[in-house]
């Protein structure tokens, strides 16, 4: 197992990668970030004060921690969240429509908005389950749930507008399948942050049971709770649609968005759906729209960080 000092120090690396400095909660839970390390949260504290070498090499103030010299990113950090009180905001309009939608199984909010890291003219990426089968059809009725509120991306209009740029059924919840080779500690990270806001019938246990590679990479990040004050729960009608829409009319719904939305994608020659790859994922089971997939480009910067301070 990697020493704790070390394992802190590189999971400081991965942060500063991605220009974040971090809570010693959020330390603790993604400690180690691609090796496995463990430790109680009491340990951490005590190895920023009692453990001379990396006192040298860390900065903590204000409740976060960084690399010694990064201290900007403390300050930076804190500017990012309050940014994100206003994101979360609008992310809970986006949610209050999207729970009458049928088929849902999960809504979670992801990437910058979840990690506490948006921009002022960040999107917001919302992460969906569906129910087996009815992929297709819940992507397209969020989609015109959320342009019916003014809410959906749209061309250049990002700032606080939905970005749902990844769903997945049941058979789709491994997600080392599309993980990037020999290593993805972003997709780890990922994984650690998201942020359910809307739970049906123990989904994201569900999601995270069958991700128990990433459980053995950070073993002390522990399933997180319902986004405090911005939950939501199915809706009667969402359950009424569901009811109304099972059998044939929803099958032929699936078929008919499945349809409407292959022929639009497919009709980019430039998209990276053309390619054999992670990036960009459209199956029955999987859609994942990340035209500017960075993992790799972060893996590389990481690892060189990590060498470079010896960890």
């Amino acid at each position: 197992m990697l020493p704790l000092p070390r394992a802190i120090i590189r999971t400081l690396c991965f942060a500063d990668v991605l220009d974040m400095a971090l809570t010693p909660a959020e330390l603790h839970r993604t400690l180690g970030i691609d090796l496995g390390a463990s430790a109680a949260l009491a340990e951490v504290y005590f190895a920023f004060w009692g453990d001379r070498e990396l006192r040298e090499k860390i900065v903590f103030k204000n409740g976060f921690v960084a690399l010694a010299g990064r201290e900007e990113l403390i300050a930076e950090r804190l500017l990012r969240l309050a940014i994100a009180e206003e994101k979360w905001s609008a992310a809970q309009r986006a949610l209050r429509r999207l729970r009458h939608l049928p088929w849902l199984r999960l809504a979670a909010v992801c990437n910058t908005v979840a990690m506490g890291l948006p921009r002022a003219e960040s999107d917001i990426d919302i992460f969906l389950a569906a129910a087996p089968g009815r992929l297709w059809a819940l992507r397209l009725l969020s989609h015109l749930a959320l342009a019916l509120g003014s809410l959906a991306r749209r061309g250049g209009q990002t700032r606080n507008r939905i970005c749902l740029s990844f769903s997945v059924t049941r058979g789709a919840f491994d997600l080392s399948r599309v993980a990037k080779q020999p290593a993805d500690p972003y997709l780890t990270f990922w994984l650690s942050s998201i942020v359910p806001a809307l739970d049906c019938r123990g989904t994201y246990e569900e999601l995270l049971a069958a991700n128990r590679w990433s459980a053995e990479l950070l073993p002390n990040c522990s399933a997180r709770a319902l986004a405090p004050f911005y939950a939501v729960q199915n809706s009667r009608l969402a359950v009424f649609l569901e009811f109304i829409f099972s059998g044939r009319i929803g099958r032929n719904l699936e078929i008919f968005a499945r349809r409407l939305q292959r022929q639009r994608i497919l009709a980019n020659p430039e998209s990276r759906v053309h390619e054999a790859g992670t990036d960009v994922v459209v199956t029955d089971e999987m859609l994942k729209f990340h035209e500017q997939d960075r993992r790799a480009e972060i893996r590389d910067a990481f690892l060189l960080r990590a060498v470079h301070y010896g960890v």
